[in-house]
């Protein structure tokens, strides 16, 4: 073998290992990215998988939510049409009886927040607050923090006219804000909106109950800034004592329609009441004056209102044709089962007697201090269970006319109750909560807003 071939020869023997551990580098190189790559889908798919289990766990979390809501509006129609009465004090107290329910792989429980701030099961009254809506300027600067310029607001937005009054503001006022809009100038439809208020501040309205949801819940407490609060604030501002669910009923206490004055016949309210064809057409007649509400026969003894009817028509009612007055019995069954009007018209709500908190009395300019008390202590001695406004005049001092001014505020029955309604998934501890108002005025009930978090 010559030098040549003995190079090529040797040359060639340095050169195959050499290739042989390129190969193996490339291999393992290859190797490797397959595995970043199959630990990247590894990775990429178990996100996805805890993603999608997580979402499995808020529909679970949410309709756990829903049933609570569903039991609280099978309860609350179920109560409302009875043959007897059913009080807002009892269906509060069965729902809180049963305010936990148990699904597959879920649970739910309904809370409220009572007066003293505490976590409590069940449902709130809406009709526990004052309505805002039918606030007067003496009841508003009776809460914390208000000034007579942001009470003049208040009702400068939610009444009818556009003439602002002496401290309040109107459109003029709002259309000259940077981002300009129109004062409602009608009844608010929540609290949320206090917000649009000339002045308001959120604060005053929320206190920490940011997210308005009658709970002031423990992550609430710890991020408020409690040094940078006035200590006049409650922990929930004016929504503590007032509220715009509230509203009226159409229906009467056994769950009927109510009768409108304006058309109905005799014999209609002589069946209902109990009386002759001479009181029932004072009542119709008396009904159709200007102006008549449902608190004048509460003010005026119904001879004297057939009186005023006759004259107001042009003639005399003579002395033996002017009706006898009604008993209180007749009187209360004529004003918790008549309306003056469409009965299916939406207005603001009064205030329940018989679930409103004594600290909610101090807001209502009509109530003294005296007078508020003796009504929580015939309210107590009656189990929270007062079945007609009329019953105050038992209550020693109380005048008829008093009475038809308190009854612009107050009542014994309640139409509107917000739940909230806590869904948790067993598996993972998700929750979601879900916060309805659910207003019994009408049947089937309805629900007038719902917000899910």
């Amino acid at each position: 073998m010559n030098a040549h071939s003995r190079f090529q020869h040797d040359a060639g023997q340095r050169w195959r290992p050499r290739r042989r551990g390129f190969a193996i580098a490339i291999v393992l190189w290859a190797v490797a990215i397959v595995a970043v790559m199959l630990a990247g889908i590894q990775i990429a798919s178990f996100r996805q998988a805890a993603s999608g289990r997580e979402a499995l766990a808020r529909v679970r979390a949410m309709w756990a939510a829903r049933a609570g809501i569903e039991n609280v509006i099978a309860k609350v129609q179920g109560q409302t049409r009875q043959s007897t009465p059913v009080s807002t004090v009892a269906i509060v107290a069965s729902i809180a009886a049963e305010a936990d329910g148990v699904l597959p792989n879920a649970t739910w429980r309904i809370e409220r927040t009572d007066e003293n701030g505490t976590i409590q099961p069940g449902i709130l009254d809406a009709h526990t607050r004052i309505n805002i809506n039918l606030m007067t300027n003496a009841d508003l600067i009776l809460l914390p923090d208000m000034t007579d310029e942001i009470s003049g607001a208040i009702i400068d937005y939610i009444d009818a006219d556009e003439d602002p009054g002496t401290s309040g503001a109107e459109n003029e006022t709002y259309g000259s804000l940077e981002h300009s809009y129109k004062a409602r100038n009608a009844p608010i439809r929540n609290l949320a909106e206090l917000d649009l208020v000339y002045n308001v501040r959120p604060e005053y309205v929320r206190g920490i109950d940011g997210d308005l949801d009658n709970i002031v819940s423990a992550r609430e407490r710890g991020s408020s800034d409690q040094t940078s609060r006035t200590s006049s604030v409650a922990d929930a501002g004016w929504s503590a004592y007032v509220t715009a669910a509230s509203s009226t009923s159409g229906l009467s206490p056994t769950g009927d329609k109510k009768i409108d004055l304006t058309a109905t016949q005799s014999s209609e309210l002589t069946a209902l009441l109990g009386i002759n064809t001479a009181q029932a057409d004072g009542i119709i007649s008396a009904a159709a004056v200007t102006g008549a509400t449902m608190e004048t026969f509460l003010r005026t003894s119904l001879a004297t209102l057939a009186t005023q009817a006759a004259q107001a028509s042009g003639t005399n009612l003579p002395a033996n044709r002017r009706p006898q007055d009604l008993t209180t019995d007749q009187l209360a069954l004529l004003y918790d089962d008549c309306t003056i009007g469409d009965p299916a018209l939406t207005r603001p709500g009064k205030v329940n007697l018989n679930t409103v908190t004594r600290d909610t009395l101090n807001y209502l300019s009509t109530v003294d201090q005296t007078l508020a008390d003796e009504i929580i202590e015939y309210r107590d001695s009656k189990g929270g269970e007062v079945a007609s406004i009329t019953e105050l005049l038992q209550i020693s001092g109380i005048t008829r006319a008093q009475l038809a001014t308190l009854a612009t505020q107050l009542d014994v029955q309640s139409t509107v109750f917000s739940a909230t309604s806590r869904g948790r998934d067993n598996a993972t501890g998700i929750e979601v909560e879900m916060i309805v108002d659910i207003d019994r005025s009408t049947m089937p009930v309805t629900i007038r807003s719902l917000r899910v978090k």
